[in-house]
């Protein structure tokens, strides 16, 4: 497998729910291991609740992201904020949405 860079700009575009999400690197580039993505995310808006057979994890470069995550023992969501230079990692199956 070679190395790859992806410019500023460059990346397949998917837009989910209004939001582009820029795709830095693919799951099928990586034999399925992982995938790294960037989103931007407007003010007061984010993905709603939702669960992935998959880890996933935030990075938040600007701004604040509030994730809500309710985990299988509790049955209510506690909000989990994430500030700039910070990252939040969900694990598989976990229900969880965010906001900004």
């Amino acid at each position: 497998m070679a190395a790859v860079t992806v410019k500023a700009g460059e990346g397949n575009i998917l837009n989910v729910l209004g939001m582009p999400l820029r795709f830095l690197c693919d799951a099928k580039d990586t034999a399925g291991a992982w995938s790294l993505m960037e989103e931007e995310i407007p003010l007061g808006h984010g993905p709603p609740p939702h669960r992935h057979d998959w880890d996933e994890a935030y990075y938040v470069i600007e701004g604040a992201l509030i994730c809500l995550a309710t985990p299988s023992t509790v049955l209510r969501e506690r909000p989990l904020p994430v500030h700039e230079c910070s990252s939040l990692r969900c694990p598989l199956i976990l229900p969880h949405s965010s906001t900004m």
